[in-house]
Order: C-alpha cells, then sequence, then structure tokens
C-alpha cells in the first residue's frame, strides 16, 4: 500500500442502516423507564427526561425514591403551616416546627387533656340555664351559665370574657344612641 493513501471509515454510512433501530431502542427504553417508574409518581417527568438517558433510563426509574406518603407515619403528627398551608409532618410531642417551604418558626400549643373527651362534650346537651361556647384556642364545648360574664376553659385553661345573655338582649332590643364628640 502506498504510504501517501489513508484509508479512512466513516462511521455515519456504516450505522446509517441501524439508526431507525438504535432510535426504537432509545425509546423502547424510555417507555420501560416510564412503566417501571414507582407508583403515584408523574411518568411523563420519567418518559421525557428518560428519552435522553436511553437504556440507561431504565435503571434510574427503578430506583427512584416514590413520592412522599400523604398520611403521617406511626409517632408523627401532620400539621399545616398557618403561614403557607404546607403540611408538616413533625414528631409527636414537638414544642415547635419550623416550615419547611417558608422558613416560618411556629410554636405548637397541645391541649392538656385530649381525645373521646373534646369530641363527647361537643355532642353533650346543654342543659337549661347554660350556654355553649367553643373554646377558639383548642376547640373544647363549654357550658357556661347564661349570667356569667367569662369562662375558663376546662381544657387548656384560657380565661374568655363573653358577653352575658342578658346584656346581649338588652342591646339587641335598645335603641343605638349615639356619643357626643
Amino acid at each position: 500500500m502506498n504510504s501517501n493513501q489513508q484509508t479512512t471509515f466513516d462511521l455515519g454510512t456504516s450505522l446509517a442502516p441501524y439508526a431507525s433501530a438504535i432510535i426504537f431502542f432509545w425509546l423502547l427504553s424510555a417507555i420501560v423507564a416510564a412503566a417501571v417508574a414507582p407508583r403515584g409518581r408523574e411518568t411523563t417527568f420519567f418518559f421525557l427526561t428518560l428519552v435522553f438517558l436511553g437504556p440507561l433510563g431504565v435503571g434510574f426509574a427503578a430506583v427512584a425514591a416514590p413520592r412522599e406518603p400523604d398520611t403521617a407515619m406511626p409517632g408523627r403528627a401532620g400539621l399545616v403551616c398557618p403561614r403557607c398551608a404546607a403540611t408538616q409532618y413533625i414528631k409527636a410531642g414537638a414544642q415547635s416546627f419550623d416550615c419547611w417551604r417558608c422558613d416560618q418558626s411556629v410554636d405548637i400549643e397541645y391541649p392538656r387533656f385530649g381525645g373521646p373527651r373534646v369530641e363527647a362534650a361537643a355532642k353533650t346537651k346543654i342543659p337549661e340555664g347554660r350556654r355553649k361556647f367553643i373554646c377558639p384556642r383548642c376547640g373544647a364545648a363549654q357550658n357556661v351559665p347564661e349570667n356569667d360574664s367569662s369562662y375558663e376553659c376546662w381544657q387548656c385553661g384560657d380565661h374568655r370574657v363573653v358577653q352575658s345573655k342578658k346584656i346581649a338582649k338588652a342591646a339587641k332590643t335598645s335603641p343605638q344612641t349615639k356619643s357626643d364628640k
């Protein structure tokens, strides 16, 4: 062979017959990756992303972490951030938490008593001569004498001032007077 002559190998012409097979295999890998994606995850994301990864995409989809559970695990409580409404799963009994979304620090107030007693109190019939109030702090039902102007919550100890029934009736029936300025 002549030393000035060079042998060239054209990769494009040698792979041209196999191009459609390679594209088909690549696309098939992306479809399989989307199919093996964890349940509850967006399969379109896996398909579109893994089209570019081809055969490797199946492995990535197989080891992808499943979506975060919608319910709290045992020993954790699901709370909602008052600022951004993001659900927080924190350890039960924690006194505060920092929101993962808005970084708001929130103090948690737990009622002294809880559970079925609160629900039972909400369903009880109100005796005559008493009024029912719901504590805005803990949600416990209160049976307060009609003429009392305040009450202390039996569950959380919060003290609330309320308008007595006699004063409320008098305010509704009497004409309003304008005060002099």
